[in-house]
């Protein structure tokens, strides 16, 4: 259904044109500087209601963030509808609840598409406002947005001093990345899936660069057969992550029967056929449980997979705690992939 879902540059100069269809925008107030990159770009005179996400945490960083977000939208005299909405990494059950609450109050005004910027959320963030945002406008389409960083840690320097040694131990290989070690495997509710007890259980793990948070989920999960999916960076300069990230997770490939394959981390369409193609080959005989950890795009594609599929597991390896000063610096590329409404999807 979404096989042919392409994700694409955004052209700024047309933008502002296509926003004359959107209902509503869902934005999150993150602290790298990508975050913030969409919110700068929209005409606000042309939007009626925006959704800020803010996080309630302790962390300055994320403090400071939705400050400067609050400070934005006053300083360019944005005078519409905001609806404010709590994030936090150990209460996502709460934030299901509150923004479907919040949403099924809300009655665009005008336009068929709803604008989600995704760079500023983690994974399980995003599936929960996918979930939401189709259960309770089912017709419109979703418009995902997307900003791209300029440098990402760990840098290619600190990847390059550690691969000139040989180690024994994969999981040495890498420098500290986004966050500490694992805490928790999330499932949600909503995202359970059906697992049955009688057969075996696949999981295919879109493998990032934080070798903890895969080997949590495969420790939960405990698979019989395990699918390591390896991200192909868009951008030529950061082939070197792809790399990284085959040679830091080598021990798991070593763990139990595996099959390593590779997709585009921007590419949706290509993410949503690999998984099918597993689906399809296994589910007479597998439980299908996806561990969305690489990037965004891959976890939309993991969640319209579950969408369709709702026997499907999601799990979403959660670390003890992230590090803002080894995040993201920089904005690089805008790109965009346009999610059919209901209504479109049957004509």
């Amino acid at each position: 259904m979404y096989q042919t879902l392409k994700t694409k540059k955004i052209e700024w100069d047309s933008f502002s044109q296509e926003e004359d269809d959107c209902a509503l925008v869902v934005i999150t107030s993150g602290f790298e500087d990508r975050a913030k990159n969409i919110l700068t770009k929209l005409n606000l005179r042309k939007h009626n209601i925006i959704v800020l996400i803010y996080y309630k945490s302790k962390v300055k960083e994320n403090n400071e963030a939705h400050r400067w977000f609050k400070d934005y939208l006053l300083d360019n005299n944005y005078t519409k509808k905001i609806l404010e909405i709590p994030f936090s990494i150990t209460s996502a059950r709460d934030f299901e609840r509150e923004f479907s609450n919040k949403l099924r109050n809300i009655t665009p005004k005008h336009g068929k598409t709803i604008y989600f910027d995704v760079s500023g959320l983690p994974m399980h963030g995003m599936c929960i406002v996918m979930k939401s945002l189709r259960d309770v406008f089912p017709y419109h389409g979703i418009k995902i947005l997307y900003t791209t960083a300029e440098d990402y840690f760990p840098t290619k320097s600190e990847y390059e001093k550690i691969a000139k040694r040989e180690v024994g131990n994969a999981i040495d290989l890498i420098p500290p990345s986004m966050s500490t070690e694992m805490s928790d495997n999330l499932i949600l509710d909503s995202f359970s899936g059906f697992r049955s007890k009688e057969i075996s259980t696949c999981l295919l793990v879109f493998a990032g660069y934080e070798v903890h948070r895969a080997e949590g989920a495969v420790d939960h999960v405990n698979p019989s057969k395990l699918v390591l999916v390896y991200g192909r960076p868009g951008d030529e300069k950061l082939k070197w992550r792809l790399e990284m990230s085959e040679r830091s997770h080598r021990n798991l490939q070593k763990s139990r029967v595996t099959s390593i394959e590779q997709v585009s981390t921007l590419d949706i369409g290509e993410s949503i056929e690999l998984i099918e193609e597993y689906y399809n080959m296994l589910f007479d005989d597998h439980n299908l449980v996806i561990a969305p950890i690489c990037s965004k795009m891959q976890t939309i594609a993991s969640y319209l997979l579950w969408e369709k599929y709702r026997d499907i597991q999601l799990v979403f390896p959660l670390p003890i705690k992230y590090l803002p000063s080894r995040f993201s610096k920089g904005i690089a590329i805008s790109y965009e992939a346009y999610i059919p409404g209901a209504q479109e999807r049957t004509t």
